[in-house]
């Protein structure tokens, strides 16, 4: 079923919308962020403990753990807390009524709420660097590093892109493709659904928290790709994470989703595969760090003239620059792709690492040999600054299939080369605090890596262009700008009892046929 995913050419075209649409569906993002908050409060007040007996454990994995509701009751015992309007009791015992009305006229099944909780070793700015992806290509190499069920994806439009300030700031909107690994005769499930990402800081306790909100839309002509064999499902889930003192060197994990497959699939085939799937964060440290290397190989100087050859380097070195082991013909050697330093095999550590041509989405997972040196430099590396000199390279920016919001097409500035790179030996590790961060002030160039020339086709037909109408808006406009950090100012701070007549917690959003934009694109 895996094999004929992703499929090399997008089934839906652009999605572009009016301003007035886009406007709204970024106002209703946030406002589903500010319910997930209020539920997290919620949590905490009641001595963050799950009710035994309306909640069932379904997977864990490390500190954190996967549970399903067996019984419509309060998420939790009693007990003396403020109810929000929008509190957890009212929008559990309206979740049926929703759930008849998403799927109408379908054969299906209840599914149950999720929530899942726990704890993930590492900071918030390396969950959020291994959580955001803009782009097709972004989400195989995030699943391919998390072990995710996603078989194929494209961002139709992107309302909202990462910036230099905030790099983990993203809002658009997908289509993805599911698949069942603990049963593959199922057909894939694919979801259209708006997906914000990004870093708020709470009113009152200061508290930072990072935010991946996934909620379904129905999109006219954007609809089930029936002739395809693929069954539309629907999602709502937002995952937070918290900086906390209670979990030094960690990230406490909250979240309450709900996801509907439609047809005719099992309960326990679709629990299980959605809480695989919503999982992922357990290993957003790991796709964090590798996505470092990965980026730290892209912006190193890639030319053969800068790069001697192994055995020259071999003639040239006589003994490791880590350990100063002498080399002879029986000593095992490597060559580190980072610093093109021959080391023996005991300072030698392998990374799997995904590769994909710039027009594929096709991630073929490679073993890359790196020094210890340079593996400490990469892990010292910060992670913000990392992902800063993404945005300010323009990698993952702009470079959706469909990053469309209104009609006109801006051209980004190419980004001036990085001088030099550093040379990650072991006298390097000395001068730590001069090396451990890339420059700000010369955002890198983008180069390949050199195994990626073996998969370059010359028959190759060229991809439709990428289109990003949103301009320089979503980087530096004062009114775009103004505008998000107006609203994350509302969901970071004190509930709100206003009641949003187009909102439903676990109902689909609906995006008017009159708001919708057509664009002409040419095939070349």
């Amino acid at each position: 079923m895996a094999g004929r995913f992703p499929w090399p050419n997008p089934p839906f075209p652009p999605l572009a919308m009016a301003d007035s649409e886009r406007d709204r569906l970024e106002f209703l993002a946030h406002r589903l962020v500010h319910n997930a908050l209020e539920d997290y409060d919620v949590h905490r007040q009641n001595g963050a403990n799950v009710d035994a007996q309306s909640w069932k454990l379904v997977r864990k994995i490390d500190q954190l753990a996967m549970y399903k509701r067996v019984e419509p009751s309060t998420l939790y015992q009693e007990a003396d807390v403020r109810q929000p309007a929008t509190a957890i009791r009212s929008r559990a015992e309206s979740t049926s009524i929703i759930e008849d009305s998403i799927t109408q006229g379908r054969p299906r099944q209840k599914m149950p709420i999720l929530l899942q909780v726990g704890a993930i070793q590492g900071t918030l700015n390396e969950i959020m660097y291994g959580t955001i992806a803009v782009d097709g290509q972004g989400m195989m190499l995030k699943t391919a590093y998390t072990e995710d069920t996603l078989l194929d994806g494209e961002t139709l439009c992107q309302l909202r892109g990462p910036s230099a300030s905030h790099p983990f700031r993203f809002l658009g909107v997908k289509w993805v493709v599911k698949g069942t690994p603990h049963a593959p005769m199922v057909r894939p499930r694919d979801l259209v659904f708006i997906e914000a990402t990004g870093i708020l800081t709470r009113e009152n306790s200061n508290e930072r928290v990072g935010y991946h909100l996934m909620h379904s839309v129905s999109v006219p002509g954007y609809g089930p790709l029936d002739d395809r064999k693929i069954v539309r499902g629907q999602i709502s889930s937002c995952i937070l994470y918290t900086e906390s003192p209670d979990t030094p060197g960690g990230v406490d994990v909250f979240m309450k989703a709900r996801f509907d497959p439609n047809g005719n699939v099992s309960e326990n085939v679709a629990t299980q595969s959605t809480a695989l799937a919503l999982m992922y964060g357990a290993k957003g440290t790991v796709c964090a760090q590798n996505k470092k290397l990965s980026w730290l190989l892209r912006s190193r100087p890639d030319s053969p003239v800068h790069r001697p050859s192994r055995s020259m380097s071999i003639t040239r070195q006589r003994s490791c620059p880590i350990c100063s082991k002498g080399f002879n013909m029986f000593t095992g050697t490597a060559e580190c792709e980072m610093c093109s330093t021959v080391i023996c095999s005991g300072c030698s550590v392998k990374k799997k690492l995904g590769f994909a041509r710039p027009s594929s989405k096709r991630v073929v997972l490679r073993s890359v040999a790196f020094c210890t040196s340079c593996l400490t430099h990469a892990r010292r590396l910060d992670v913000f600054d990392a992902a800063r000199q993404e945005v300010l390279a323009g990698y993952g920016v702009g470079e959706t299939s469909a990053s469309t919001c209104t009609n006109s097409t801006t051209k980004r500035p190419r980004p001036d080369s990085l001088k030099s790179v550093h040379n990650c030996r072991r006298r390097d590790l000395q001068r730590t605090k001069e090396t451990s961060s890339l420059s700000k002030g010369q955002p890198p160039e983008i180069t390949r890596h050199h195994s990626e020339g073996v998969m370059t086709k010359i028959d190759e037909k060229p991809r439709r262009p990428r289109v990003n109408t949103w301009g320089n808006g979503d980087v530096e406009s004062p009114t775009g700008t103004n505008r998000w950090v107006r609203l994350e100012r509302e969901v970071a701070g004190p509930s709100q009892s206003e009641d949003i007549d187009d909102l439903d917690e676990f109902g689909e959003i609906k995006i008017h046929e009159s708001s919708l934009i057509k664009l002409f694109l040419s095939d070349a």
